[in-house]
């Protein structure tokens, strides 16, 4: 489910004081019913409502996401990359593993070589 652009303006809007309180039928100064029991009812009433449905379309939104996917028990594999310059992708290889896997030098296994091709040509 996507979230129109319509509703998260709606959303974002509502989330702002100063219009929330004119949507959700509080007073202001220029309203008639100021002062009056009825018009405070009505507030509250209408604010209720409101929050009860930005909470019931965060609550939808927020379950319609697929849940994240899990790898299977499968069997690795190796990839090769085939590129000019081997020796300083390996090192991006290298680096990447440090930072985005958190391995130390013992757990790198980016390695250089040739790959292919026929012994003694």
């Amino acid at each position: 489910m996507m979230i129109t652009s319509c509703l998260l303006s709606s959303l974002l809007l509502a989330s702002v004081p100063q219009f929330a309180g004119a949507w959700s039928g509080q007073p202001t100064s220029s309203s008639p019913l100021r002062n009056t029991a009825l018009s405070k009812d009505v507030a509250t009433r209408r604010s209720f409502l409101a929050g009860l449905a930005t909470a019931s379309t965060l609550a939808t939104v927020a379950t319609s996401f697929p849940s994240p996917a899990s790898a299977d028990d499968e069997e690795l594999i190796d990839c090769y990359f085939g590129c000019g310059c081997f020796w300083h992708v390996q090192h991006e290889f290298v680096e990447a593993e440090r930072k985005i896997l958190g391995r130390s030098d013992d757990q790198i296994t980016s390695r250089a070589g040739y790959a292919g091709g026929k012994a003694g040509a």
